[in-house]
């Protein structure tokens, strides 16, 4: 996941495939906690270094790579508000028939969404989702289990988008 500043002539063929997340749309609700369900699920994506392998080419020349998305469920473990921003710390759950990687390095720049759910004639329904966090550094927590530490949403939500300083790529 990265961020860009485009410009405005360059958005609408991305606008016409709703291939990007728009920040400022929920910007509001997220900065003042507003939340569409009480109940949501987060997740953990990103491209996982010990995934990533060489794939085969035709050339000498050439060289390919080919990427493994994860997308795992992440249990949120702990908060901290240094300053002005907010830090979540997530543990990434494994999911049954699902391994986890011995690392998480190259999650950097991945992201946590939110998807809230809501229980409607039996079955449960995805109501909204949201980029909570954005991962950038890997630990061991206090109970030595793997902790995804991430810019939390106050962080993205805020600065992020009031920085003009970003230019246009």
């Amino acid at each position: 996941m990265g961020f860009l500043r485009l410009p405005e002539e360059s958005l609408g063929w991305l606008k016409a495939k709703n291939s990007f997340y728009n920040l400022p749309k929920h910007r509001a609700d997220v900065l003042a906690r507003k939340e569409p369900t009480a109940s949501h699920v987060d997740s953990l994506t990103g491209i996982i270094h010990e995934f990533t392998k060489d794939a085969p080419t035709g050339r000498p020349s050439e060289r390919r790579k080919e990427f493994t998305v994860i997308f795992c469920g992440a249990r949120l473990a702990a908060l901290r508000y240094p300053a002005n921003y907010e830090l979540y710390y997530y543990e990434p759950t494994n999911d049954p028939g699902f391994t986890l990687p011995k690392s998480f390095q190259g999650t950097s720049g991945g992201a946590v969404w939110r998807f809230y759910v809501a229980e409607k004639n039996g079955s449960v329904d995805v109501v909204d989702r949201r980029l909570i966090a954005v991962p950038f550094y890997e630990s061991l927590s206090s109970n030595g289990k793997r902790e995804i530490t991430c810019h939390g949403p106050k962080g993205i939500y805020g600065p992020f988008i009031d920085d003009r300083s970003f230019g246009s790529v």
